[in-house]
C-alpha cells in the first residue's frame, strides 16, 4: 500500500504516476501486439540515431508513432511527409510524457508500391547530383579498337549484338563479361565486369540484356550499379530490355541504346561511315593528281614544238622548275588532304553519335502526345453535345406517350371481356360487368354497381 492510500484511505487502490503508466503501457502491450493503422504521414522527424517520429492523420484524428532505426533501414523508400500508408506496429503507451503512440515494425504505400517509391526518390536524389547532366556524358569512341560487353552467356543480347558486329565490323576486338542480369548477386557481378572491362583497356562498355518486368530489371535500377557506371572511366552504353523499358542505369550511360542490336549499330555505325567518306575523298584525289599532271604533260609538249632549241631550252627549265614546285605542293596537299578529310570526320562523326538527336525524337513524341489529347477532347465534346441532343429528343417522345398522361392522375378502363380496347362511353357498360382501371402505377378490378348515362347538352 501507497502512503497516499494509508492517508486516505479510498475504496480503490491509489496509483503513483509511475505505476499507473507502467500498468496502462503493459495492458495496451499486451492487448494491441499487432495492429494496421491507414492514414497520412505528417510530423516526419529524423534523428541522427536513425529513429523516425512522425504521426498518422485522418480527417479528425492524429496517432503519435515511431519507427526505430533498426525497423526504418529496412524499409525500401524514405518515408515523406503527406505520403498515404498502412502502418503496422503495437499500441503502447510512452510513460516519460504519459503519451500514447504506436511503435511501428512496418510501412506499406497506399495506392503505389514501395520499390516504384524508392526508384523514384533514388532518381531524385542522383539527378540532384548531378549524374544524369548532359553535359557529363562523354562522346563514344567513333572508331573502337576493343569493345567490352558486360550480359549473360544465355540470353539472346550477346547473340544479337555479336550476330551485328560480324556482320558489320568482322576484324573489331571483342571482350565479353559473363554476368547475372537478374535476381541475387546480379549487381556485384555487373559492377565487377564494368570494372573489368575498363582495366583491360576497352574503348567502350556495353551493359546489355533482353526485356523484362520490372522486378527482372531491379538490377539496373540498383544504387550501386548505377554510381559505378557514372564512375567508369571509359565511356558506357546502355542496352536494356526494349525501347520503352528505362532504367537509371539509362539515364547514367554516356548513350542509351533502344535494344542490345541498336547498341551494336551504335558502336560499328559511325567506322561505316568515315570509311566511306575517307574512300570517297581519296578517289576524288586521285581524279585530281591524274588531271594535273596530263595538263603539266599537254603545255610541255606544246612549249617544245613551238620554241627553238635554245628558248626551248629556256622554257623548259623554267618550265621544269613550275612543274617541280607545283607537284611538291600537290604532292604537299595530297598528304594533307586525308588528315584534313580524317578530323572533319572524326567531328561529324561526334556529333552523330551525340544523345541530342535523341531529344528530338523525344521533342516529337511529346508534341504528338499533345495533338492525341487535343483531338481526345474534340471527341469528348462532340460526344456531350449528340448526348444532349439525344436526351432533348427521349423527352419530347416521352412527351408524346400516351401513357405518360395517366401519371397526373387519369385512368383507362377496359372490360374484362374486351381488355384490348379501352370503354370510352358509360352507356356500353352494364350493371355486374367486371372492369379493368389501368394506372401510372398498376392495375385495379372493379365491378359495375350502376351506369349514368351522359345527360343531353353536355359537351365533352
Amino acid at each position: 500500500m501507497s502512503d497516499a492510500q494509508a492517508e486516505f484511505p479510498f475504496a480503490a487502490p491509489v496509483y503513483t504516476v509511475s505505476q499507473l503508466l507502467a500498468e496502462v503501457s503493459t495492458a495496451l502491450s499486451a492487448g494491441w501486439r499487432r495492429v494496421a493503422v491507414a492514414g497520412q504521414a505528417c510530423e516526419v522527424r529524423r534523428y541522427p540515431s536513425g529513429h523516425v517520429y512522425f504521426s498518422l492523420k485522418d480527417e479528425t484524428g492524429k496517432l503519435p508513432s515511431v519507427l526505430w532505426r533498426s525497423d526504418a533501414i529496412r524499409l525500401p523508400f524514405e518515408l515523406e511527409e503527406g505520403m498515404d500508408v498502412v502502418v503496422t506496429g503495437t499500441l503502447c503507451l510512452y510513460a516519460a510524457r504519459g503519451q500514447f503512440q504506436i511503435q511501428v515494425s512496418g510501412v506499406q504505400p497506399i495506392g503505389v508500391g514501395a520499390m516504384q517509391i524508392a526508384l523514384e526518390q533514388l532518381k531524385r536524389k542522383l539527378a540532384a547530383e548531378g549524374l544524369f547532366d548532359a553535359d557529363r556524358k562523354r562522346a563514344v569512341p567513333a572508331l573502337p579498337r576493343r569493345v567490352g560487353i558486360v550480359t549473360s552467356l544465355q540470353g539472346a543480347a550477346i547473340r544479337d549484338i555479336l550476330n551485328v558486329l560480324k556482320r558489320r565490323h568482322p576484324d573489331l576486338w571483342v571482350t565479353i563479361f559473363p554476368a547475372r542480369v537478374q535476381g541475387e548477386g546480379a549487381v556485384e557481378q555487373l559492377v565487377e565486369g564494368l570494372r573489368a572491362l575498363a582495366r583491360l583497356g576497352c574503348d567502350v562498355v556495353v551493359l546489355a540484356r533482353g526485356g523484362g518486368s520490372a522486378e527482372d530489371l531491379a538490377a539496373f535500377n540498383d544504387e550501386r550499379l548505377a554510381r559505378a557506371f557514372a564512375a567508369s572511366p571509359v565511356p558506357t552504353i546502355s542496352a536494356i530490355g526494349h525501347e520503352t523499358d528505362w532504367t537509371l542505369v539509362d539515364f547514367v550511360a554516356d548513350l542509351r541504346a533502344p535494344t542490345p542490336s541498336a547498341a551494336a549499330e551504335l558502336v560499328v555505325g559511325a567506322r561505316e561511315e568515315i570509311s566511306r567518306r575517307v574512300s570517297h575523298a581519296l578517289r576524288s584525289l586521285g581524279q585530281l593528281s591524274r588531271r594535273r599532271l596530263a595538263e603539266a604533260r599537254d603545255r610541255l609538249s606544246a612549249a617544245t614544238r613551238a620554241e627553238s632549241l635554245v628558248r626551248f631550252r629556256y622554257l623548259l627549265l623554267r618550265r621544269r622548275d613550275r612543274f617541280e614546285a607545283a607537284r611538291d605542293a600537290l604532292a604537299e596537299k595530297i598528304a594533307e588532304r586525308p588528315r584534313l578529310y580524317a578530323e572533319r570526320l572524326r567531328r561529324a562523326a561526334a556529333g552523330l553519335s551525340s544523345p541530342d538527336r535523341l531529344l528530338g525524337i523525344d521533342a516529337r513524341r511529346a508534341r504528338v502526345e499533345r495533338r492525341a489529347e487535343a483531338l481526345l477532347q474534340v471527341a469528348r465534346r462532340k460526344a456531350a453535345a449528340a448526348r444532349s441532343r439525344f436526351e432533348g429528343e427521349a423527352g419530347r417522345l416521352r412527351a408524346l406517350d400516351p401513357l405518360a398522361i395517366l401519371s397526373r392522375g387519369y385512368a383507362v378502363v377496359y372490360r374484362e371481356s374486351a381488355p384490348v380496347a379501352p370503354l370510352t362511353d358509360a352507356a356500353k357498360s352494364a350493371p355486374g360487368e367486371r372492369l379493368r382501371i389501368r394506372l401510372a402505377r398498376g392495375e385495379i378490378r372493379a365491378t359495375v354497381d350502376e351506369t349514368v348515362p351522359k345527360p343531353e347538352g353536355e359537351s365533352r
